[in-house]
């Protein structure tokens, strides 16, 4: 548990993810955007709950 809470967001870092992979033996490494990757993420998932729930009376049974 100590381990991965010292590691949370390390990896966010695309310099930092990319030589934690080097150390770990990996020789071609691949810059990753985690941030956009996450903000795609969140959009599909804005998405699916506007098409799959009934928003509006979600809205209704919370009183906004």
């Amino acid at each position: 548990r100590v381990w991965s809470s010292l590691f949370h967001g390390f990896v966010e870092s695309p310099a930092a993810c990319s030589a934690l992979l080097r150390w770990a033996g990996l020789q071609d490494v691949q810059a990753v955007d985690y941030h956009g990757l996450r903000e795609r993420d969140i959009e599909r998932l804005a998405d699916l709950v506007e098409n799959h729930l009934d928003t509006a009376y979600l809205r209704e049974l919370c009183a906004i």
